[in-house]
């Protein structure tokens, strides 16, 4: 493997790690949240959109979906007009929930939560913002250059967003 590809790796891993932390008060998982976030504007939507939005397989789509009816965090139901596709809305609570995740994460600033993981980061928000914002086009060129499909590509950075 070559060393970038690994630094990568391994960089997502860490940050998957930092994720879970972040989600385990709102008892969600990096992946669930992902889920809902995309649900969240609209409250419901097909569930082939939202395979594309998330990037993933649909069969991938179909179990995290199960796992999150069963969590009564949203609800499938056929469409209307074609009985093949599902479609996929929050339930009251699952919109408690990702408001409140979201609400209270975006609170926080993305500064403070990527000095909350990174203990040798100097706590200096503009100087991290800066550098989030540069790091942040780099995973947007290489997203492109191996051809990742998911939409979900905008996270708000701050209230304002």
């Amino acid at each position: 493997m070559h060393s970038i590809l690994f630094g990568m790796k391994r960089a997502f891993q860490s940050s998957l790690g930092l994720s879970r932390r972040l989600m385990r008060p709102f008892g969600l998982t990096p992946a669930r949240f992902d889920l809902l976030f995309a649900l969240h504007p609209g409250s419901y939507m097909k569930q082939s959109e939202l395979r594309k939005i998330l990037g993933v397989s649909r069969a991938t789509t179909s179990r995290m979906l199960r796992s999150l009816e069963l969590l009564d965090l949203v609800t499938r139901e056929v469409a209307y007009r074609n009985k093949r596709e599902r479609i996929v809305s929050l339930t009251k609570k699952g919109l408690t929930i990702i408001q409140r995740a979201v609400r209270e994460l975006m609170d926080r600033g993305p500064a403070d939560l990527i000095a909350e993981g990174c203990s040798s980061w100097s706590r200096e928000p503009d100087l991290i913002f800066s550098n989030m914002c540069r790091f942040d086009s780099h995973l947007r060129w290489v997203r492109d250059t191996f051809g990742d499909t998911a939409r979900l590509a905008f996270y708000p950075w701050h209230p304002d967003d």
